[in-house]
């Protein structure tokens, strides 16, 4: 999955803290999960004004126009999300905390998922429609590469981060 990418769904759900990681949250996730078609292995939270937000148990990233995306206001930030954000800068990838609108979806140019068990996971199609190649693109790939790096042990840079993987 780390290579070929997961395919996922859009799901009409959001929490109502997103800052809390809430218990309540993962019985709502549960059911979401239940509901997905084979083959999709993750759900995509959409608000109310058509801004995709997180998965039901991940950070969600869209390249779009070269500038990596990712809403941080109405999601629950994760400590792999802050470190790719962070590999990121430092590569000189321009990131926007921001979300991608519904509609700009089919435009972007990669997606990916950030998380603790999804740690930096391409998606290759999104309800079906398949995302930029279809497949892990450039910039997820050298994220996937410095993040492994890092938790790895083979980059020690960012050496603070392994008290928390």
């Amino acid at each position: 999955l780390y290579d070929r990418g997961v395919a996922c769904v859009t799901v009409d759900l959001h929490r109502d803290n997103p800052h809390a990681k809430d218990t309540r949250f993962i019985a709502t996730s549960r059911a979401a999960y239940a509901r997905m078609p084979p083959g999709v292995e993750e759900g995509l939270l959409v608000a109310d004004d058509g801004t995709l937000l997180e998965g039901l148990s991940s950070n969600f990233f869209a390249l779009v126009d070269g500038e990596l995306r990712t809403e941080q206001e109405r999601v629950l930030e994760g400590i792999t999300r802050a470190s790719v954000i962070e590999l990121a800068r430092d590569k000189g990838i321009s990131v926007r905390e921001v979300g991608l609108a519904r509609d700009e979806l089919y435009l972007a140019d990669e997606v990916f998922l950030t998380g603790t068990a999804a740690e930096v996971t391409p998606i290759r199609e999104i309800d079906h429609r398949s995302i930029g190649s279809g497949r892990r693109g450039p910039v997820a790939k050298a994220l996937q590469d410095a993040f492994f790096a890092v938790v790895q042990g083979r980059d020690r840079k960012y050496e603070r981060w392994l008290s928390f993987v």
